[in-house]
C-alpha cells in the first residue's frame, strides 16, 4: 500500500480545525453556555467543518472522492440533524423526555441509515450513506461539546461524553490522514534517479597553471624535415645512367 502527500489537502483541513477553535473559544469568552438558539450560529458552521474534515480524511483512505451526491448529503445531514431540537424549543418534550438532547442523537440512527444504504439502490444509496457519514460527524462533535449525547440509547440511556481534547485529536488524525492520500492498487511509485558523477576530461583545460607544456598534436603524413632530407640524398648520389 502506497501513499503521497497532498498539502493542498492538509493545509484546508487544518485552516478548518483553527476555524472550529476559534469558534469555541470565542462562544466560551462571550457565553459558555451551549442550551441556547444563539448557541447554534457558532455549533452549526462547526459541525459543517468537522464533517469536511471527516470528509477529506475519507477521500484521502479511500483514494478517490465520493460522489457529489454523498457528499452533499453528508453535508446536509451534519446539520440536519439537529432540527430534533425544535419541538423542544416549542415546548414539547417527546424527542427528548430527560435527557439532553434528543434520542435522534444516538448510533441507532446511524445504523438504521447504513443498514438503509446497504439495502437501497440507485441514488438512493449514496444519499443514505452519506446521510450516515453526516451524523456520525455531527455526534463526535456533540459528545464532546455541551452535555453530550444519549449515544447507546435505546439500550442506555444515559448521555455520554467525551473531553474537548479528544475531539481535537480525532480532528487531527482525519487530517493526518486526508494529507497521506493513499494511492490505488498498482499505481507505480516513480523515484527520482540519483545523479551520476562527473566523468574526468582526458584533455587538460586551457590556461592551466601546472607549469607542463601541453603536448603537441600527432603528425599528419611526412614531416617537413623528412622531405628536405630526402631532397638533399637525391642531390648527392650521381645520376643513373
Amino acid at each position: 500500500m502506497a501513499f503521497r502527500g497532498n498539502p493542498q489537502t492538509a493545509r484546508a483541513a487544518i485552516a478548518l480545525i483553527g476555524a472550529i477553535v476559534l469558534l469555541d473559544l470565542l462562544w466560551r469568552l462571550l457565553a459558555g453556555s451551549t442550551g441556547t438558539v444563539a448557541y447554534g450560529l457558532i455549533d452549526e458552521p462547526a459541525h459543517l467543518a468537522t464533517c469536511v474534515v471527516a470528509l477529506l480524511a475519507l477521500s484521502a483512505v479511500l483514494a478517490s472522492r465520493p460522489s457529489t451526491v454523498f457528499l452533499a448529503s453528508a453535508v446536509v445531514a451534519s446539520v440536519a440533524i439537529d432540527l430534533d431540537h425544535v419541538p423542544s424549543y416549542l415546548g414539547w418534550d417527546g424527542l427528548t423526555g430527560a435527557l439532553p438532547r434528543p434520542y435522534s442523537h444516538s448510533l441507532l440512527l446511524m445504523v438504521l441509515l447504513l443498514l438503509a444504504g446497504r439495502a437501497a439502490g440507485g441514488r438512493a444509496r449514496p444519499i443514505l450513506l452519506g446521510a450516515a457519514c453526516g451524523v456520525a460527524a455531527h455526534l463526535l462533535r456533540d459528545l464532546a461539546t455541551g452535555p453530550g449525547v444519549p449515544l447507546l440509547w435505546p439500550v442506555r440511556a444515559a448521555a455520554v461524553t467525551i473531553p474537548y481534547p479528544a475531539y481535537l485529536a480525532a480532528l487531527a488524525l482525519a487530517a493526518l490522514s486526508a494529507a497521506a492520500q493513499r494511492l490505488p492498487v498498482g499505481t507505480p511509485v516513480v523515484s527520482r534517479p540519483a545523479a551520476a558523477p562527473p566523468v574526468p576530461s582526458a584533455y587538460r583545460p586551457s590556461g592551466s597553471s601546472t607549469g607542463e607544456r601541453p603536448c603537441p598534436p600527432p603528425a599528419r603524413g611526412r614531416t617537413s624535415a623528412g622531405r628536405h632530407g630526402q631532397a638533399a640524398a637525391a642531390v648527392a648520389s650521381p645520376r643513373a645512367r
